[in-house]
C-alpha cells in the first residue's frame, strides 16, 4: 500500500476508536446526570468533558513526517520530540529487480532503506556504482550513489529526493532561546537563509486557552509581534462569576478532625466548617478571542440566585438568605467557632469547664458551636468589648461594665438577647431556651 494512503487510513481507524470512546463516555454522563437538570456544575462537567474529548482526538493523529532511518512514514504521535520512527526495521522488502543479472534460483532482497526511490537493488552484485553519496552527511541521504557503475560523472549521489540542510530551525525567541528544536530539511543544494523544518504549517506554540495546539498555520507564528495562539475551536471561560454575593454554599459542612490545644486540655474534636463558592463562568469564549464581552456569570438568567455575603464573625458560616433579603436579620446554620476565642472572667489561672472540658482565657472557641455553646452553659451571660468612651458611660439594663483598673481592654457582661443582636444573625435557640438563659442576668440585676 503506498505510505501516504497507509497514513491516511490508520489515522482514520485511530480516529475512529476515539469517537467510539468519545460516545460511550458522553452517554455515560448523559444518563448519570440527567436527573440534575442543567445545574452549573453539570453544564461545567459537560463542558470540560467536551474539551477533552477534544484533546483525545488530537492526541491519536499520526506524525506522518519521514522516518529518520528511512523513507516510510513516522507513525509516532504527532507532536512527539526526538527522531522520526516508522517502527519497522526500515528495510526495503522487495527483491533486486535485477534478477537477471543473477544465476540463483532464488533472487535476493533489495538492500536499499524501505521506501527508497528508484530501483530495487541488492549488495551482491555490482547492479549499481555503489560509491559513497557526495551527500552522504546530509539527514534523508541513502549512503550509495545509484548511477550506473561506468558513469561518466564525477558526482555520486544517492536516489534521495531531498539531501536536508540540517541546520537547527530559525524559530528563536527574542531572548535567544529557540523555540523549535529541530533541523532546517530545506535541500542543501538550495540557496536558503531561512532554516525551517519538516513542519512548515505549525506553529511552535500551544494555544493560550488549552493545551492544543495553536492553529496558525504558520512556523513562524511566534516570532511575530503581539502573536495571540489560539486552537481555533471555541473554549470555556477560565474566570469565575463575578456577580455580588456567593454563588453557592456547600449544603454539607466540611468535617475536619483535628487537635485541640489548650491551656488545660488536649483532645481531638470535629470541627465543621463552611465552603462558599464562586461557580465558573458560563459564557463561552470565541474562537478567534481570548475572552468575551460583557460581565463573568455563572448563569445567563440575571435572576440567578446568589447568597448574602455576611457571615458569622465567630464560626465564619455564611448567611444562607439571598443577597439584598428583607429580613432584618442574618440566617445561618452555625459552626464551629474557630474565629472566636475565650474570656474567663477571674484571674489569669480561672478556667470554665464545660462537658469535662476545661477552657481558659486565650484558648481556641473551635470545639464548640455557635449554636451549642449557649445551651452547653445554659444560664449564662457573654462578655464582649466595651463600646463606651467611659466606664461611667456603659450603663444598659442587659449590660454590666466589668471593673479591671488599668486594664488594657475594658470589657461588659451582656445578656444573651444583646449578645445575638450584635452579632446580627438570628438567634438560633429556641423561646424557651432563650428565656432560661436570661434568667441569670435577671437575677442577678435583682
Amino acid at each position: 500500500m503506498d505510505e501516504a494512503q497507509f497514513i491516511e487510513q490508520y489515522n482514520a481507524y485511530l480516529q475512529t476508536i476515539a469517537d467510539a470512546r468519545i460516545t460511550y463516555v458522553r452517554r455515560w454522563l448523559r444518563d448519570n446526570t440527567i436527573r440534575f437538570g442543567e445545574k452549573v456544575e453539570i453544564l461545567a462537567l459537560i463542558r470540560r468533558f467536551e474539551g477533552l474529548a477534544k484533546e483525545l482526538k488530537a492526541a491519536v493523529v499520526l506524525c506522518g513526517l519521514s522516518c529518520s532511518s528511512c523513507g516510510l512514514l513516522c507513525l509516532d504521535q504527532k507532536h512527539h520530540s526526538g527522531k522520526h520512527d516508522c517502527k519497522t526495521s526500515h528495510c526495503c522488502p522487495t527483491l533486486c529487480t535485477f534478477e537477471l543479472q543473477h544465476t540463483e534460483d532464488t533472487v535476493p532482497s533489495c538492500d536499499m532503506p524501505a521506501g527508497h526511490a528508484g530501483r530495487h537493488v541488492c549488495k551482491i552484485l555490482p547492479h549499481l556504482c555503489g560509491a559513497p553519496c557526495d551527500l552522504s552527511g546530509r539527514n534523508g541521504c541513502m549512503l550509495s550513489c545509484t548511477k550506473p557503475p561506468d558513469h561518466m560523472e564525477d558526482e555520486h549521489l544517492c536516489p534521495a529526493r531531498v539531501h536536508a540542510c540540517g541546520e537547527p530551525c530559525s524559530v528563536i525567541g527574542a531572548d535567544g532561546v529557540p523555540l523549535c528544536t529541530r533541523n532546517c530539511v530545506v535541500d542543501s543544494r538550495l540557496d536558503h537563509h531561512v532554516h525551517c523544518c519538516e513542519r512548515p504549517l505549525e506553529c511552535t506554540e500551544k494555544c493560550q486557552m488549552c493545551s492544543s495546539r495553536c492553529a496558525a498555520g504558520d512556523h513562524f507564528h511566534a516570532l511575530e509581534d503581539g502573536a495571540i495562539h489560539l486552537c481555533g475551536q471555541e473554549h470555556v471561560c477560565p474566570r469565575r462569576c463575578e456577580s455580588m454575593g456567593i454563588c453557592e454554599i456547600a449544603t454539607k459542612p466540611q468535617k475536619i478532625e483535628e487537635t485541640f490545644v489548650g491551656r488545660y486540655n488536649t483532645f481531638q474534636y470535629t470541627k465543621y466548617a463552611q465552603e462558599a463558592r464562586r461557580l465558573p463562568c458560563i459564557i463561552p469564549v470565541h474562537p478567534t478571542r481570548l475572552g468575551h464581552d460583557g460581565p463573568h456569570v455563572h448563569s445567563e438568567d440575571t435572576t440567578a440566585f446568589h447568597y448574602c455575603e455576611e457571615s458569622c464573625e465567630h464560626c465564619g458560616y455564611y448567611c444562607t438568605l439571598p443577597l439584598g433579603h428583607t429580613q432584618k436579620e442574618h440566617d445561618t446554620a452555625h459552626g464551629s467557632m474557630a474565629q472566636a476565642e475565650w474570656i474567663v472572667e477571674g484571674e489569669d489561672t480561672t478556667a470554665l469547664e464545660l462537658e469535662g472540658r476545661k477552657y481558659a482565657t486565650g484558648d481556641s472557641g473551635a470545639p464548640m458551636l455557635c449554636s451549642l455553646l449557649c445551651k452547653t452553659m445554659g444560664r449564662h451571660v457573654h462578655i464582649a468589648p466595651c463600646r463606651a468612651e467611659e466606664a461611667d458611660e456603659c450603663q444598659d439594663d442587659e449590660l454590666e461594665h466589668i471593673v479591671r483598673p488599668n486594664a488594657q481592654e475594658q470589657h461588659d457582661w451582656i445578656t444573651h438577647r444583646l449578645f445575638w443582636a450584635r452579632s446580627g444573625f438570628k438567634d438560633p435557640y429556641t423561646n424557651s431556651e432563650q428565656a432560661e438563659f436570661g434568667l441569670w442576668y435577671a437575677s442577678k440585676s435583682s
